[in-house]
């Protein structure tokens, strides 16, 4: 994705400088279509890196992965994802002391949610975008946003340099929006549905990034367990070019599509035997082939 031959190798090796001191050492990892099988064999890999906090967020069609609609996960693949991640964080991560924190974009309720969220375990849920109530973003230039995550347009609402912090956490409608949204500014599925009022659409930045506004959520484990139980998917598909420049994005819709015959009949991670994934050490292959890794990295 950062399109630099050797920056994996660089931060890997990094972190175990750190691992070697006396600072706890934290991971982030993107979950796409390219590590998704390969999140067992990278939770082995934290386990040796001796890293005590491992991070989870999905790829987002945002910046170079705007322009690689193959690499994005699609909303169906979270039924795949959501148990895989509940047998790593028991099986793995547990036991070795690391600590799982999901992103803003892994969710949204279901059966998963109490064995994901942080804190989860003493009743702690996702409570609503954190933008401008829980979080800010700076930007190089004083740029002030909700999330650091966040599109600089429409999402500024002034700048460090030029105005006190305060007044504008407490003022702009850039950030105040994040703060008294109802279930009156969501729309398509997320509108209607049954935590409606308390998801408020999950991540905004993600929702942005996929239909250009905030609102409608397809990222959601409620959601496609929902759409599993009609016998229908959703499918994500790109309409629209990102322009090219720093924090921008596309335009995606939604396609509502029957399940495939024969698609759940035995368990795999995209397309790959669960077995096959569980034991998967990427010292020696990995998950997909290289002209598999070439198409999904493949600029669109």
């Amino acid at each position: 994705i950062r399109g630099a031959k050797g920056s994996w190798r660089a931060a890997i090796d990094a972190a175990k400088r750190v691992s070697e001191t006396d600072i706890r050492l934290a991971t982030n990892t993107q979950i796409n279509r390219l590590s998704m099988p390969e999140l067992p064999a990278l939770a082995d890999l934290l386990i040796e890196l001796n890293s005590r906090a491992w991070q989870l967020q999905l790829t987002v069609a945002m910046g170079r992965a705007a322009d690689r609609p193959d690499l994005l996960p699609q909303p169906y693949d979270l039924l795949e994802l959501f148990p895989l991640l509940v047998w790593i964080k028991q099986n793995k991560l547990d036991p070795n002391g690391i600590q799982i924190f999901p992103g803003n974009n892994i969710g949204y309720f279901g059966p998963y949610e109490h064995l994901l969220r942080y804190g989860g375990d003493l009743g702690a849920h996702w409570a609503g975008c954190s933008a401008g109530k829980w979080t800010l973003g700076l930007e190089a230039d004083g740029k002030i946003k909700g999330c650091p995550s966040l599109q600089s347009v429409p999402y500024t609402g002034g700048n460090f340099r030029t105005d006190k912090l305060k007044d504008v956490v407490a003022n702009s409608p850039q950030l105040k929006m994040f703060r008294e949204r109802t279930r009156d500014d969501l729309w398509g599925y997320c509108k209607t549905c049954y935590y409606g009022d308390i998801c408020k659409a999950g991540c905004s930045w993600t929702s942005h990034s996929l239909f250009a506004k905030p609102g409608n959520n397809p990222y959601c484990i409620h959601r496609a367990l929902q759409f599993e139980e009609q016998g229908k998917r959703e499918r994500i598909e790109k309409v629209e070019q990102a322009p090219g420049i720093p924090f921008d994005n596309g335009r995606f819709e939604v396609i509502v599509e029957d399940i495939p015959e024969g698609e759940a009949d035995t368990p795999t991670i995209l397309g790959i035997p669960i077995q096959d994934v569980l034991s998967l050490d990427t010292k020696v292959k990995a998950a997909f082939d290289q002209d598999t890794i070439k198409e999904r990295l493949n600029k669109q």
